[in-house]
């Protein structure tokens, strides 16, 4: 199957880390910044990180589904073949 566009999952982390920047933007980077002036270099660093792990996450995932449908397909093709087989 041939898939235009995000799937819901990315699309969900998508909007979950689009959050997390406001919030930081908002709250935590002018209090930040009153301690160290690279506050929110740290801030995209540790979001970067977070949303690494997670889009890994995923694609481990992606692609182990991928092979399960693989295998189910090449078995499907085998029992179709021996059940147009026997009824030659």
């Amino acid at each position: 199957m041939n898939r235009k566009g995000p799937t819901p999952g990315l699309v969900g982390l998508a909007n979950c880390t689009i959050e997390l920047i406001r919030v930081e933007r908002e709250k935590f980077s002018p209090v930040l910044n009153k301690w160290h002036p690279l506050a929110a270099s740290l801030v995209a660093a540790t979001l970067h990180s977070y949303f690494s792990r997670k889009l890994k996450t995923i694609f481990v995932w992606c692609k182990y589904l991928h092979c399960q449908t693989n295998r189910g397909l090449a078995i499907i093709r085998l029992v179709r073949a021996r059940a147009c087989a026997n009824n030659s």
